[in-house]
């Protein structure tokens, strides 16, 4: 977030800038607050992916899906996830889960739903 506003990038650009600038992750605080938010405040539980590998490789292929993102709707299949927040488009392609804009799964969090915030960069279960 910090990223996008006090360097006025788009996210692609973010997330290239920030790979480009390892170092300059530190000096965000707002991912950092945020994510302790969430960690604390939501009884957070993380997801073991070791039992949805092979769907998640079957998934890939079948919906163009990158594997990392794969995982991550394979998880949403196996642990019975209804309610994926994500900006990432991919996911519209897979129809076993419904994709939610991020702003909007703040109400769908007592239910289950994976998260995907701060650019990709971590995932949890609610």
């Amino acid at each position: 977030m910090d990223v996008y506003t006090k360097k006025g990038l788009a996210p692609a650009e973010a997330v290239a800038f920030l790979k480009q600038n390892p170092d300059a992750i530190a000096g965000f605080q707002l991912p950092f607050t945020v994510t302790q938010e969430i960690l604390h405040d939501c009884r957070l539980t993380m997801l073991d992916t070791s039992p949805v590998l092979d769907e998640a490789l079957a998934m890939s292929r079948r919906y163009g899906l990158l594997f990392s993102d794969a995982i991550h709707a394979a998880c949403c299949s196996h642990y019975t996830i209804d309610h994926l927040a994500t900006n990432d488009r991919d996911f519209s392609r897979v129809d076993t889960v419904s994709v939610v804009s991020p702003g909007v799964m703040i109400f769908l969090i007592p239910h289950h739903a994976l998260i995907q915030t701060w650019a990709d960069g971590f995932e949890a279960l609610a």
